[in-house]
C-alpha cells in the first residue's frame, strides 16, 4: 500500500512540473517568436530535401 500513496503523490509532483514546463515553453517561444520563425523558415530547405530523398528511395523501390 506504500507503493499507491507514492505513485499518487508523484503524479501530483509530475503534473505541477509539466504544467510548469508547459506555461514557460510557450512563454518563451512567445518572447522568442522571431527566432523561432527564423528557425522555421531554416528548417523548410531540409525538410524538402529530406522529402526529395524520401520519394527517390521509394521510387528505388
Amino acid at each position: 500500500m506504500g507503493i499507491d500513496k507514492t505513485v499518487k503523490e508523484s503524479k501530483l509532483i509530475l503534473f505541477l512540473l509539466g504544467t510548469a514546463f508547459l506555461v514557460l515553453g510557450t512563454t518563451l517561444v512567445l518572447i522568442w517568436w522571431q527566432d523561432v520563425v527564423s528557425l522555421f523558415r531554416g528548417f523548410i530547405g531540409v525538410f524538402i530535401a529530406l522529402g526529395g530523398l524520401l520519394i527517390l528511395y521509394m521510387m528505388r523501390e
